[in-house]
């Protein structure tokens, strides 16, 4: 699918039972991933325009095809980065007190719905390899994601999700809200590979 001019293909990751999303998406091309729907668009310098159901039926173009363009697109023009607390706030790990273990910033290169970029494979095995471990994915916005190591300990994860929940309800609001619960990294990548058959094989965490 060729774009003309500056305009390019772009993924909106959110929640369709959490985000306020202030569009019909009955009428949008969509595809899920567990709890999380990826959403097409064309986007420019000025706009956003959704892409429609419709547009795919009149010019036969299959969701799984339209979710690789896309992500092709998102590759090429807005990289993700993954960046320690620390370094993102420029402070010392020490301020953050007695946290067991290090979070990580994982977002695209513009902070605007840079969520979706887990939705690229190689996103979360770069994720896994920074970690060295299996690990968390935190739903902080649409627009970014933050992510700890898997402890593989009693009550992490629900720690985990109260954090989520409790920041969602205080700090984010509810049109840029990605999910109340957390995502094991492990876990996304099987949806992720069963969501697309061209991925022949799976990458193991």
């Amino acid at each position: 699918m060729q774009m003309q001019d500056k305009r390019s293909l772009g993924i909106i990751l959110l929640n369709k039972s959490v985000t306020d999303f202030p569009f019909d998406l009955d009428k949008i091309a969509t595809q899920d991933f567990g709890d999380l729907t990826a959403v097409y668009m064309v986007e420019n310098e000025k706009k956003v325009s959704f892409i429609t159901k419709e547009f795919c039926q009149i010019n036969k173009i299959q969701i799984g095809n339209l979710h690789e363009e896309a992500l092709k697109s998102q590759r090429a023009r807005h990289p993700y980065t993954i960046e320690s607390m620390s370094t993102v706030l420029n402070i010392p790990d020490s301020a953050f007190g007695e946290l067991p273990f290090p979070m990580y910033i994982v977002k695209n290169d513009r902070m605007m719905f840079g969520a979706s970029v887990i939705l690229q494979p190689e996103a979360l095995l770069d994720i896994a390899e920074t970690l060295r471990n299996d690990f968390y994915i935190i739903p902080s916005s649409l627009h970014e994601v933050l992510v700890v190591p898997d402890l593989r300990e009693p009550g992490q994860e629900e720690a985990l999700n109260e954090m989520v929940r409790y920041v969602n309800r205080a700090e984010v609001g509810p049109e840029e809200r990605l999910s109340d619960s957390v995502i094991l990294g492990s876990k996304f990548m099987d949806i992720v590979c069963q969501m697309n058959p061209e991925m022949r094989k799976k990458p193991e965490l």
